[in-house]
């Protein structure tokens, strides 16, 4: 007996794990158990009986687990998501000055206890780039006095402009703090400088 939980057994008694996968990798298909087995099994009826039943089990039971593992990891990741957006703050802070890249937003939920709580859950790409425009939202306006701050020492409502806005963010090492939605960040720092 195995503990493997996937297996095949070949005429000669000898263990294939995870043959099916394996042929998927190797060719890049998107081979299906069914597909497969249909390939397998009439090779397999000049051999006998048990062999034959044996590698269509195991086929089929391969495929079950594949869509229950599917299935778990479906029903963890909106729980998951739902946690990290309960618990936001606490896992990505509200700092204007951090630049919160894709890296950073995977590794900060991959280290969470929300991720840790819910196995099996999925860091999507959708997800991350809804955290990410979700931070950039909660620092924006912190973000604009910061930028305002700096803009204020040069310019004046009659000199200021998106390019010079930029430059200035450039100039400072900043520019990650107006690119989150750079047009709304531009409009509020012009904006804020008009008013006063």
């Amino acid at each position: 007996m195995t503990s493997a939980k996937q297996f095949f057994v070949t005429n000669k008694g000898e263990r294939i794990t995870k043959l099916y996968d394996n042929v998927n990798k190797i060719y890049g298909s998107r081979l299906s158990a069914s597909v497969f087995r249909r390939m397998v099994e009439p090779k397999s009826r000049g051999h006998h009986p048990d062999v034959s039943k044996s590698v269509a089990v195991a086929l089929q039971q391969g495929e079950a687990i594949r869509r229950h593992d599917r299935l778990e990891m479906v029903g963890a990741t909106p729980l998951f998501e739902a946690e990290v957006s309960k618990n936001f703050v606490e896992i990505f802070g509200h700092q204007a000055y951090v630049n919160m890249t894709h890296d950073n937003i995977v590794e900060r939920l991959q280290t969470s206890d929300e991720y840790a709580a819910h196995d099996g859950a999925e860091i999507t790409q959708s997800f991350v780039r809804r955290v990410k425009a979700r931070y950039d939202e909660q620092v924006h306006d912190d973000r604009v006095t910061i930028i305002y701050d700096l803009a204020v020492q040069e310019y004046d409502k009659t000199n200021i402009s998106k390019y010079a806005i930029e430059n200035l963010a450039k100039e400072n090492k900043i520019h990650y703090l107006i690119y989150g939605n750079k047009e709304k960040m531009i409009k509020d720092v012009v904006k804020t400088l008009n008013s006063r």
